[in-house]
């Protein structure tokens, strides 16, 4: 169920995601936040001392299957997550590319550590187990439908600050 899951929601999501743009009107980003993502885009190609992405890559996959994998636990998720913002903090900001295929990698792992924030967080918040192995709380083993049965957690950054809320949108409903 693992990916076909994931795969269902994320086709889901999208449609969700297209409808939104459709209706949210034009976008005027400002020319000094397109010039700010573009170096913050290719900074990793100036570098020659730095992360290797793909290492990058490996310890982030690694430690997301150890510490919120197929079974989670709430100290155990936070632990990730401390260690995720170490990462961020010390790592991310030297990510080295020597090409634009090692470029990608760069990409590929920073946006591996949003989803991975994402994916703990909102397991952090989903105090129940549902669909095991799927989500299998070790400290929540119960399925609790009075509290969760046809709620989604949704997550959003705004301001660099990630937010959440335990929402029954309609969409789940018609799925």
């Amino acid at each position: 169920t693992g990916s076909m899951g994931a795969f269902a929601w994320g086709y889901l999501c999208g449609l969700k995601a297209g409808e939104f743009a459709r209706n949210a009107g034009a976008l005027n980003p400002i020319g000094a936040q397109i010039e700010r993502i573009r170096q913050d885009l290719y900074a990793p190609l100036a570098r020659k001392e730095g992360v290797d992405p793909l290492e990058l890559e490996d310890t982030v996959r690694t430690m997301l299957t150890d510490y919120a994998g197929m079974e989670k636990h709430g100290a155990r998720m936070t632990r990730f997550l401390e260690f995720l913002k170490l990462i961020r903090e010390s790592y991310k900001p030297n990510l080295k590319a020597k090409d634009p295929h090692e470029l990608m990698h760069v990409q590929t792992v920073k946006n591996m550590m949003e989803v991975a924030e994402l994916h703990v967080n909102s397991s952090l918040i989903r105090t129940e187990s549902r669909l095991i192995p799927a989500h299998h709380r070790v400290d929540y083993p119960e399925q609790d439908d009075e509290k969760w049965e046809n709620r989604t957690v949704v997550v959003w950054r705004e301001d660099g600050t990630m937010r959440f809320s335990i929402e029954s949108p309609e969409w789940v409903h018609e799925w």
